[in-house]
């Protein structure tokens, strides 16, 4: 594209994660200068080592990461998911329940998504990543912003990518004229402690039977005695590329001491083959941090607009980050199509966005369990052709023909027609049995 063919000057990303990246790499061809203002030094930013979150790839985010033109970089070394493993330990015994994914999807690491991107965005004219940024203000009136070191900053548009402890999404809060600051708000949902832990014989051996793995497993610790009523999950992911790695997560009691934190996973770890020192020390180089869920009833306002957790961060099983790139795609065909700015972000807010806080709302009751008497309802659905399968059972985002604009309608449409057909045949059932009583005593 010629420089008389841009139809914008320019475009200002707040956060330069995957969201923020993809976007730039998908919008370029209709602005003259992409600037991404990133908060960490890019030392920090691009650093292999630490903990790093397991993504996947299913097809609606591939197809997106190929318009942005780094897949090809992306798929080196990466790994095939084939699969989850929940373990449960029922009346002090475990059992395992397995989903096949069929076919595999595509798997990464988080760290290695945004090297490629960088790698990619590096090499294109036009857009350029600020260092340790600080967004002191948006002034939405004038589309300009104003960061510590660069000053001014001129927008045509100016995307919030800038993840669930969004800095634009509190200024939009602020300042829009439809909606009352608090309704734009956070939620917490549970604590969470992350690390990773070296892929020993022992580790291989119970959860590295695939080349990408996961094992989720549930523990109640009734009345112990260093603390009453201990709940702790563990999602434990193992990869064999670029090398054996193994990291978990760890939902816990937020105010458990870190000491029993410790304690509780060596046990669990004990078939490891690791030293109490080794755990300790993988444990002490872990990150922790807060589950949130993000409650906006809109994700625009005049020229700005929120992608990815700043708009609809929900606590993931393994989605948020596809979801997020998916909404990217959408949000890419539907500025493509507009003859304005404010056009794409209305529409986008009218279609993606609503289906988007419908999955966000479903993503919350996932996160307290509030779905799981329907999990075996839908089952039986589908099997009858009432319903699709649940988005949780490896439907959803993982589906081949999952649309980020439709998703969610459907799915409260499946539910909606699975509740009138199992009510419709209550009314049945109980008329059968009122004729066979009357029948009886007559």
């Amino acid at each position: 594209m010629t420089e008389t063919e841009f139809r914008h000057e320019n475009l200002v990303i707040v956060g330069s994660g995957p969201v923020g990246m993809v976007a730039g790499l998908c919008l370029k061809p209709y602005f003259r200068k992409i600037t991404l203002l990133e908060r960490q030094c890019k030392e920090d930013f691009l650093s292999k080592n630490g903990y790093s979150f397991p993504i996947l790839f299913p097809p609606a985010s591939e197809a997106v990461l190929k318009q942005a033109g780094v897949w090809d970089d992306l798929i080196v070394d990466n790994c095939e998911y084939t699969g989850l493993t929940v373990y449960k330990t029922i009346m002090g015994k475990e059992y395992q329940f397995k989903s096949d994914m069929e076919p595999a999807l595509r798997s990464h690491w988080r760290s290695n998504l945004v090297r490629a991107l960088h790698k990619v965005l590096d090499r294109t004219e036009g857009m350029d990543i600020v260092w340790e940024c600080n967004l002191q203000d948006i002034d939405f009136d004038k589309n300009e912003c104003h960061e510590e070191k660069s000053g001014v900053l001129p927008f045509d548009m100016l995307i919030g990518a800038d993840g669930m402890y969004s800095r634009t999404r509190r200024m939009l809060a602020k300042a829009h004229d439809m909606y009352k600051e608090e309704q734009i708000t956070l939620e917490h949902i549970r604590a969470w402690r992350a690390f990773n832990l070296p892929a020993t014989d022992g580790i291989r051996k119970k959860y590295g039977e695939f080349k990408h793995s996961q094992h989720i497993s549930f523990e109640f610790h009734k009345d112990n005695e260093e603390f009453h009523d201990i709940r702790i999950g563990h999602v434990m992911t193992y990869m064999d590329k670029p090398k054996p790695s193994f990291n978990v997560i760890v939902t816990c009691n937020e105010a458990m001491p870190f000491d029993l934190f410790k304690k509780l996973n060596k046990n669990f770890f004990s078939f490891s083959g690791m030293t109490d020192e080794e755990m300790d020390e993988c444990m002490d180089n872990g990150i922790s941090g807060k589950f949130e869920h993000v409650h906006t009833p809109t994700f625009t306002y005049k020229n700005v607009v929120l992608l990815g957790d700043s708009a609809h961060g929900f606590l993931s099983e393994g989605d948020a980050l596809s979801v997020g790139i998916a909404s990217v795609g959408s949000f890419y065909r539907k500025f493509a199509a507009a003859s304005s700015v404010p056009e794409a972000l209305k529409t986008y807010d009218e279609k993606t966005g609503t289906s988007l806080r419908l999955y966000s709302k479903w993503a919350r009751d996932r996160a307290n369990a509030e779905y799981r008497s329907e999990l075996g309802l839908f089952a039986v659905g589908e099997k009858l052709g009432i319903v699709s399968k649940h988005p949780s059972m490896f439907g959803g985002i993982y589906s081949d023909t999952f649309d980020v604009d439709t998703c969610m309608h459907l799915y409260y449409a499946d539910r909606k027609r699975l509740f009138r057909v199992i009510n419709a045949t209550g009314v049945a059932f109980a008329v059968l049995c009122a004729v066979i009583v009357w029948l009886a005593v007559s």
